[in-house]
């Protein structure tokens, strides 16, 4: 590490951990092996690498890497519209997520309605059925009192057929009395 540039010993030590990790897997070491390494030992593989294979010069007028400054402002636009492209993605996601939850609130609604109708049908069955059993009740009291009122109708004619005799037969003891009377 200490063989290298002060510059590339700031940008080295900058990195994470994990960047190194990429770094050096990208340069073909195991990236098995690079998981068991801590990062003292990755900071100095990773200065080896650089020293046996320095990175290309920076040109001159500010090109990074040797990228041209137009490499550079397509390399902005591509990360712009890939920026982009994932923030649509995301609405569309959010969207998605907003329908679904629309849907399930929409489902629910209707199942409350469906168990709403389920008892009121319910409740005016029950309904119906005392109202029907009333009726039925007082289909039979009707009846009864009706049979009582026809039994009291049957009572007083045979109370009535009773006191035409009785009257008959009185006359007719008064008939046989005067008769009786006449012949002695």
């Amino acid at each position: 590490m200490e063989q290298l540039t002060a510059e590339q010993q700031g940008d080295v030590s900058k990195m994470s951990t994990e960047r190194l990790r990429k770094k050096l897997g990208e340069a073909g070491y195991d990236k098995e092996e690079l998981e068991s390494f801590d990062r003292a030992d990755l900071l100095n593989l990773f200065a080896d690498y650089l020293l046996k294979h320095p990175p290309p010069p920076r040109a001159e007028g500010g090109a990074v890497g040797g990228m041209s400054e137009e490499e550079i402002a397509l390399r902005r636009e591509e990360l712009k519209l890939k920026k982009l492209a994932e923030e649509r993605k995301k609405l569309a996601e959010e969207r998605a997520a907003e329908e679904l939850e629309a849907r399930q609130q929409e489902i629910e609604l209707k199942k409350l309605a469906e168990e709403r109708a389920t008892k009121e049908l319910e409740a005016r069955q029950k309904e119906l059925e005392m109202t029907e059993e009333t009726r039925q009740k007082e289909l039979k009291l009707a009846e009864e009192r009706a049979a009582k009122e026809l039994e009291a109708r049957q009572q007083e004619i045979e109370l009535k057929k009773l006191a035409e005799e009785r009257k008959k037969l009185a006359e007719e003891r008064k008939g046989c009395q005067r008769d009786g009377v006449k012949e002695n």
